[in-house]
């Protein structure tokens, strides 16, 4: 599942480097952004096996980068900025709480080549 995560969401934000490039956009700079956590995700399992530090890395970035690839709404934003800004912090706070436990119950051994 790890695999399918990090290899869906950096699809996710290298494809939106496939459209024609017009300068900088916020889109394009949160795709650098997430690559780069994205990159510490790779890096924690792979090559150090999660071990010591890496596990607050990998959980971190990882949450991080998925927080940055959900889907912003839209429609909601187009009709009220209040309502778009109020959902996009409660999803944050969300994502913070989850991060949060999810450091906190990542207790496992290093992860053992297969």
């Amino acid at each position: 599942m790890t695999a399918l995560f990090l290899i869906t969401t950096i699809l996710t934000s290298v494809t939106g480097f496939m459209f024609p490039y017009h300068g900088p956009t916020p889109g394009i700079i949160i795709g650098v952004i997430s690559l780069e956590l994205l990159a510490v995700s790779v890096y924690a399992p792979y090559a150090r096996k999660i071990v010591g530090g890496m596990r607050k890395a990998y959980v971190i970035t990882a949450m991080l980068a998925l927080w940055l690839n959900v889907p912003a709404l839209h429609a909601l934003a187009a009709s009220s900025k209040v309502p778009f800004l109020a959902s996009q912090v409660v999803v944050l706070i969300l994502f913070i709480l989850f991060t949060n436990r999810a450091i906190k119950g990542f207790r496992g051994e290093a992860l053992r080549p297969a």
